[in-house]
């Protein structure tokens, strides 16, 4: 999977008003907490990756974790 020069829109019936922090899960982050954590740090290294390689390795990180 993997997307280039592509602008994914917000749906029409989504009820968001704002983007929101993903909570944890019992004290555990949620695989969308982590994904969220590695953007807001702008670390270079996770922003090259295309959206396999994110995949990739946040299961290396959780397997890891483990």
């Amino acid at each position: 999977m993997g997307y280039t020069n592509t602008f994914i829109a917000v749906a029409e019936d989504c009820r968001a008003g704002t983007g929101e922090v993903p909570p944890d899960r019992s004290g555990v982050p949620t695989v969308a907490a982590v994904q969220y954590a590695l953007h807001a740090v702008d670390s270079p290294s996770y922003a090259r990756l295309r959206a396999d390689g994110r995949l990739t390795q946040l299961r290396a990180m959780r397997s890891r974790r483990g």
